[in-house]
């Protein structure tokens, strides 16, 4: 891996298909910030917003909880998506910039990250956009867990991801005092231009 003495926290917040509810990744992001964690991957996201949902009262919005990590000094690592799509020009039916929520929200512990092949080029899949996106990882063809105690080859954004959560919590590891918005600047600068 990218850091190979980071202590790990699991935190399940889909169903076995995949699929599951923004509440449980707010939940998920609220138990790993109040759990003291520095940095967070979310493998996740789409073309929705979740404020949809608010005034109901079992509903914690995942904006909110992304807000609160930052204030407590966790890095959210969030999935640009995989749709192929320039997100500085995505628009929804209202006329509202709408891009892959929540890697589109502007919070200055969020990284978003899209996905590049081994040639170093953007992955064909791969969301991206200037503004949208701050960097880009490896995420085609990469060896990762499986269901049933598994290993095999994975792409999105979402194996592009963790190695930018890997770069950042080695970051951390030598100077712990770094703010998240210090360590996404550091992370954005250092990376090659491609």
């Amino acid at each position: 891996g990218v850091n190979w003495n980071a202590r790990l926290m699991a935190l399940k917040v889909l169903n076995e298909s995949g699929g599951g509810y923004i509440s449980n990744f707010a939940k998920g992001v609220i138990y790993a910030t109040n759990m003291g964690a520095k940095v967070s991957n979310n493998s996740y996201g789409g073309f929705f917003k979740d404020q949809e949902l608010l005034g109901r009262t079992w509903y914690i919005p995942l904006a909110d909880a992304l807000k609160a990590a930052n204030d407590a000094g966790m890095i959210a690592v969030i999935a640009a998506g995989n749709s192929s799509t320039n997100l500085d020009d995505v628009s929804d039916i209202e006329g509202e910039l709408s891009g892959n929520y929540p890697s589109d929200l502007e919070i200055s512990n969020i990284i978003s990250v899209a996905a590049t092949d081994a040639d170093d080029q953007l992955a064909p899949f791969s969301n991206y956009g200037f503004a949208s996106v701050d960097i880009a990882a490896p995420g085609v063809g990469i060896y990762s867990t499986l269901p049933g105690n598994e290993y095999g080859l994975g792409s999105g954004t979402s194996m592009a991801a963790p190695h930018v959560a890997g770069a950042a919590a080695l970051l951390l590891s030598k100077n712990p005092d770094l703010k998240p918005y210090e360590v996404r600047a550091i992370l954005m600068k250092s990376g090659d231009p491609v």
